[in-house]
């Protein structure tokens, strides 16, 4: 939960300066892979190979949803705004 915590508070921190959805969860991955990298050696006891799967696994699914997210953003900010 902290890690998802990490991801979306610095999102908003990043998106808020940048305003660019697609390098704002990149760059707030990279601000959760130590988190993630930490809790899940250390106090999961997971296997280094089995990590580094998972951060790929993860930073694919950020940026899908992060193409989407910029995709379909400027239609709704249309009807909303």
């Amino acid at each position: 939960m902290a890690g998802n915590a990490i991801l979306g508070v610095m999102t908003g921190v990043f998106y808020k300066k940048t305003g660019k959805i697609i390098s704002s969860v990149m760059l707030a991955f990279v601000c959760q892979l130590p988190w993630l990298v930490a809790s899940d050696y250390y106090l999961m006891k997971l296997s280094a190979e089995f990590i580094a799967g998972l951060a790929l696994v993860l930073f694919l699914g950020n940026l899908l949803w992060a193409l989407l997210i910029d995709l379909t953003m400027k239609p709704v900010k249309k009807y909303l705004c």
